[in-house]
């Protein structure tokens, strides 16, 4: 704020009122519909469904449900994990990869750059619809294996075991865009001459992409995994639009939607969110100590 003190002392006076003014609806929004609604959902978590009681009765439910292991909340924790593996494991991985490919502007680059960027300009219901019309048993991809084999191709997206499978498979194919633009953006602004002194003294293109533009774009590559770490009991994928849950292939988050939607249950799925929230937080700030201390910070 020094900056301003070269106003005229008749402006000068007012500029904490006018920031104040300015950020108040910014500020009042974040209190209706972030704190307001959290600390409603947190209350809810704590009272009974019938009485309004405060009590631990819905987490000593859910406690009930996992160590059973007969409710929906393990399924739906399993299939959460792994779409959380794909989205910060598997997908950041890919990326990475991918990105280095595009940057090196490698045979090829462009057509798969068009290719993978393609999707994300169509809407998403759209892209799902022609994906199911193409896995389906009368798709261009049956047709295919029909002509080859005499036998049709199996309905693996509306069954239990494999459903939860193909939709993570799209989730993995049309899951590029997001990451792939900040890696590239990130990868273009590196310096040249960094580079050009890695290839004098003999680095190959491994030692090129882990020892020199790794360390230089890990503030990256750190904050990516650590946001995708926020959500690991919150991930999922399109799955309203695949199955609506059916199949075996709800996630805890999309479970609480239906439960909170259909059946008009609010106090245990809101008990449910709560304690995944508190299991995931030190996981995260564990996490975010460890990619910290991996690499130093690089300027450039």
């Amino acid at each position: 704020m020094e900056r301003y003190n070269d106003m005229p002392k008749g402006l000068r006076k007012w500029k904490y009122p006018f920031i104040f003014f300015m950020a108040l609806p910014a500020m009042a929004g974040f209190a209706v519909w972030y704190v307001m609604v959290n600390i409603n959902a947190i209350l809810m978590a704590f009272a009974d469904q019938n009485t309004g009681e405060l009590s631990f009765v819905n987490f000593q439910r859910l406690w009930g449900d996992v160590a059973s292991g007969a409710s929906e909340i393990l399924p739906a924790l399993r299939n959460t994990l792994y779409f959380f593996a794909l989205g910060t494991v598997v997908m950041p991985v890919v990326v990475y990869l991918l990105a280095y490919f595009f940057y090196k502007k490698l045979p090829g680059a462009k057509v798969f750059r068009v290719i993978l960027f393609v999707p994300s300009i169509v809407s998403g219901i759209v892209i799902v619809t022609l994906f199911t019309n193409l896995v389906s048993p009368a798709g261009p991809i049956s047709w295919v294996i029909y002509k080859i084999t005499g036998n049709p191709l199996t309905d693996y997206l509306h069954r239990d075991g494999s459903s939860i499978w193909v939709i993570l498979f799209y989730s993995f194919w049309f899951g590029f865009t997001g990451n792939l633009l900040i890696f590239m953006g990130t990868f273009n602004r590196l310096p040249e001459s960094v580079i050009e002194s890695a290839k004098l003294d003999g680095a190959n293109a491994f030692q090129e992409l882990w020892f020199v533009i790794t360390p230089m774009a890990w503030s990256t590559l750190s904050t990516i995994v650590i946001l995708s770490l926020t959500g690991i009991f919150t991930a999922s994928g399109p799955i309203l639009l695949f199955t609506n849950g059916a199949y075996d292939t709800f996630t805890i988050s999309f479970w609480i939607f239906l439960r909170t939607k259909d059946n008009a249950m609010y106090n245990y799925p809101a008990a449910v969110g709560l304690a995944f929230t508190v299991l995931g937080l030190p996981i995260v700030f564990l996490v975010w100590k460890l990619m910290n201390k991996a690499h130093s910070e690089v300027e450039y």
